[in-house]
């Protein structure tokens, strides 16, 4: 038995073999960009399905996410380690740190700084507390670290905030 190429004319060969490594390439491009990890939610499928697929990718059960979150709040003006965290909600400090991530949407340090800044700005508003006071009644060991934390999440240092947001005025 022959080779069944050969009983085909060279240019629709050449067509077959042209059409065939384009196909090729492409398939092998679009592989390359789509990430195999990545969930993709297609138009026409119904809500119910992504929220589903939602809740598979959620964070921590909600009862350990309320129980460290208490706790960052009773603990806001001590020094916060990962494993106390991690402790408080009985899981090993990196998977914790993973599913606190996916809850909030912070690290576990990010959010404590956030909501030292949160507490700092009632303080500031509400009380004729120093600056220097209320950075270290939340826990910071240096005013240049509150300065810089408090201007990254409002965009403002501390002191400007105050003269713009006294309620006294």
């Amino acid at each position: 038995m022959s080779d069944p190429i050969s009983f085909l004319p060279k240019q629709e060969l050449r067509r077959e073999f042209t059409s065939s490594a384009s196909f090729i390439a492409q398939s092998a491009t679009q592989s390359r960009k789509r990430n195999p990890t990545r969930v993709e939610i297609n138009k026409e499928q119904p809500l119910e399905a992504a929220a589903g697929m939602a809740i598979q990718n959620a964070g921590l059960p909600a009862a350990r996410l309320k129980r460290v979150l208490a706790f960052i709040d009773a603990h806001l003006d001590e020094n916060i380690t990962l494993v106390e965290l991690a402790r408080s909600a009985n899981m090993s400090v990196y998977y914790f740190a993973t599913l606190f991530r996916r809850s909030t949407g912070f690290s576990p340090h990010r959010y404590i700084l956030h909501r030292r800044v949160l507490r700092a700005r009632e303080l500031l508003r509400n009380t004729s507390l120093s600056v220097l006071d209320v950075s270290l009644d939340l826990g910071f060991q240096h005013q240049n670290n509150f300065a810089r934390a408090f201007r990254r999440v409002t965009g403002m240092t501390p002191t400007r905030f105050r003269h713009d947001n006294r309620l006294g005025k």
